[in-house]
């Protein structure tokens, strides 16, 4: 019998029956629990020795090319400008803004295309 909150009723008279009852389906409830904590701590070691496995596989090569060569630069590195533009603007002025322009993009872009 299953497990009922509503019993037993307050100032009732105690039946053994229903007690048992009551306990028994409370232990299924709590058998039931303990199954379903077995089978997600399964999972769980089952990941940590994935992870571990994955972990001592990454140590072991110490060879494995680096990344610098395939990621952006920061543009950080980029010098402000500082260029007060004369109206109308004079060439040198635009081609300092190009040349600044370019110098950005050329940080921005992965370091091996310009190689």
């Amino acid at each position: 019998m299953p497990y009922d909150p509503t019993k037993p009723v307050a100032l009732t008279e105690i039946d053994a029956d229903l007690l048992r009852n009551q306990f028994n389906g409370l232990k299924d409830l709590i058998d039931a629990q303990q199954q379903v904590i077995d089978a997600l701590q399964q999972q769980v070691n089952a990941q940590a020795a994935q992870i571990y496995g994955l972990t001592d596989m990454i140590q072991q090569k110490p060879d494995m090319p680096s990344v610098e060569g395939d990621t952006a630069g920061s543009v950080l590195a980029v010098d402000l400008l500082n260029l007060n533009v004369s109206d109308p603007p004079q060439q040198s002025d635009v081609q300092a803004i190009a040349d600044k322009l370019d110098e950005t993009r050329r940080h921005g872009k992965r370091l091996w295309l310009l190689a």
